[in-house]
């Protein structure tokens, strides 16, 4: 299944007065797509789970706790700066150089974005899941294959600025239903990775001609993405009050440092947590008149308020 796209472009390079210049706008243009490409193309909730009590600065700790109990990838804990932080509405980002369980072998370089938002739990994440969103014209996906429950497995052409190579990759996203179903519905998750037999997805997907503006021989010129994992979370504190965290651990391959990345990434989550906080504010009226098929934590698609 391919997805719609409009016709990828590059951003033009204008009097740069050095390739250190050249690789940092390549960067960023890079990063916003590579922090938003493992997400479905349009990936809710259909009942809200009960209201969990407590305050906003106890929840917090201790729903990092608990997930991190059951998660492959913990979470970064926040120190009481950082809790004050995003008690005032604030964005909290870490960086951090570390090893993943699942994962063995070099250390990496890991972000995690934290942000209260006050709208509910499903807003948020109807806001970064909505295809309006996630579009992006650096880049060139086709679906591969889905799961049913808003998961997938997806090829993606990274369109980069000159002198950089285009990037590729095959990403497969999961919805943590477990989890879901554990917390009584008061955390959505999905994560995602890249794809053991990546090489013959993509070839099978071009060679068919289901990557629209890619053909062999530029699948065979680009760079492979040595590493691209992260997370997506969801955690209800009240009814209008949630905890958003998002997390990415990224090497574009090349020759450009990892370090370097990492702090490009740290940036842009910053803003991408902050811009879908503001569009969960008035998501729901949008989909309400122009519904589709995003799923949410449960599995299930999303069901605009006013259905029936």
């Amino acid at each position: 299944m391919d997805l719609p796209s409009s016709t990828p472009c590059r951003r033009p390079l204008c009097a740069l007065d050095a390739l250190s210049t050249t690789s940092r706008f390549g960067l960023v243009t890079f990063v916003l797509a590579t922090l938003l490409w493992a997400l479905p193309p349009a990936v809710g909730l259909t009942a809200a789970a009960e209201e969990v009590p407590g305050s906003a600065e106890e929840l917090i700790p201790a729903a990092i706790d608990y997930y991190n109990e059951m998660a492959a990838r913990p979470l970064a804990g926040l120190g009481g700066d950082d809790l004050r932080a995003l008690l005032k509405g604030e964005v909290v980002v870490i960086r951090r150089k570390e090893k993943a369980p699942d994962h063995p072998g070099d250390y990496h370089h890991r972000v995690y974005g934290y942000l209260v938002v006050d709208e509910p739990m499903r807003s948020v994440w109807l806001s970064g899941h909505d295809p309006d969103y996630l579009h992006n014209e650096t880049y060139r996906l086709a679906v591969y294959e889905q799961d049913g429950h808003g998961g997938n497995t997806a090829y993606t052409y990274v369109h980069t600025p000159w002198p950089l190579a285009d990037r590729q990759t095959v990403t497969t996203v999961v919805t943590d239903l477990e989890l879901t179903e554990e917390s009584d519905g008061w955390i959505w998750a999905q994560s995602w990775d890249i794809t053991p037999d990546q090489k013959r997805i993509a070839r099978e997907l071009v060679e068919a001609g289901k990557v629209d503006g890619v053909d062999v021989e530029m699948m065979e010129k680009a760079v492979w993405v040595p590493l691209n994992y992260g997370s997506f979370i969801c955690f209800k504190l009240a009814e209008r009050k949630t905890l958003f965290v998002w997390t990415a651990t990224i090497s574009v391959g090349g020759n450009i440092p990892d370090k370097l990345v990492a702090a490009f990434a740290a940036n842009q989550l910053k803003s991408s947590l902050k811009e879908i906080a503001e569009r969960a504010s008035w998501i729901e009226k949008d989909y309400a008149e122009h519904p589709g098929a995003i799923y949410g934590g449960d599995g299930r698609i999303i069901q605009p308020l006013d259905s029936p």
